[in-house]
């Protein structure tokens, strides 16, 4: 084979690697990029959403637009009960447009199209003039802790904005 030859086969395996790699180096940073941009990771402080998410356990929050019933989700809570960058990790249980209803130790929420209602048997009875009730409006959502005796939630301090969320739980550590 002659040197020619030989050089444009070596020429064309260099290519071939930067080619590779470049294309490597390409995915690395949009994984990256996205990670930085739609992923957090977030450690769970307290027992209020135990036994699904117990104190001291690290999640993987994903930023989403669609929120959804019994999504586990991280929003910052109201200033008025909370330190400023403190997040919450709770349970969506109503959503835009329902409407919730409490009956002693039940808290009913009834579809937007008032076909269909799901009944959350609460632990402790709720006076209705402590607690939100009504049509959920726009850009707000009813959450709660899945260990209601351990919980400040929206019994407590009312419906949560829209914008407050932070993101859906996609992986919690067991």
């Amino acid at each position: 084979m002659s040197p020619k030859v030989m050089y444009k086969k070596q020429q064309r395996r260099k290519k071939t690697k930067n080619l590779i790699f470049s294309v490597l180096l390409g995915l690395l940073l949009a994984i990256i990029l996205v990670f930085l941009t739609h992923i957090r990771i977030h450690r769970v402080v307290g027992e209020s959403m135990a036994p699904a998410i117990g104190d001291k356990e690290w999640t993987i929050v994903n930023k989403v637009n669609v929120i959804e019933v019994n999504d586990i989700i991280v929003f910052r809570p109201p200033r008025s009960i909370c330190k400023q960058n403190e997040k919450w990790v709770k349970r969506v249980v109503g959503l835009p447009g329902e409407t919730i209803i409490i009956q002693g130790d039940e808290l009913m929420v009834s579809s937007a199209d008032g076909r269909s209602i799901r009944i959350i048997h609460l632990e402790q009875k709720l006076e209705k003039q402590d607690v939100f009730e009504g049509e959920i409006p726009k850009n707000k959502y009813f959450v709660l802790g899945d260990n209601q005796k351990n919980s400040i939630d929206s019994r407590k301090f009312g419906l949560i904005r829209k914008k407050s969320i932070e993101g859906k739980v996609i992986w919690e550590n067991r």
